[in-house]
């Protein structure tokens, strides 16, 4: 009842999150390739943050489902809003 008060369903807000973190993984594998991680971490401390990441990614896609549920979720969500304004504009 509460997840479709605000008409947003969680598993949408989960994706919203795994796409951040999917951004954010993409972010450090591009410093890593350039190599531009040592301006600014140890060795370590970049494998750390770099598994730390990853681990992320994992946990966001494990709550957000498969993508596709996802953008199913999305669209059932918005179906019930997009009714009345068609209506009202008729």
């Amino acid at each position: 009842m509460s997840q479709r008060a605000f008409g947003v369903s969680l598993g949408a807000i989960s994706r919203k999150w795994c796409v951040f973190a999917e951004r954010r993984r993409d972010y450090y594998f591009e410093l890593q390739a350039s190599g531009r991680w040592r301006r600014y971490y140890s060795e370590t401390a970049f494998a750390a943050q770099l598994a730390e990441v990853i681990r992320d990614v994992e946990i966001w896609e494990r709550l957000a489902g498969p993508p596709a549920a996802a953008a199913d979720l999305l669209s059932l969500q918005a179906a019930p809003f997009q009714a009345p304004l068609l209506q009202a504009a008729e």
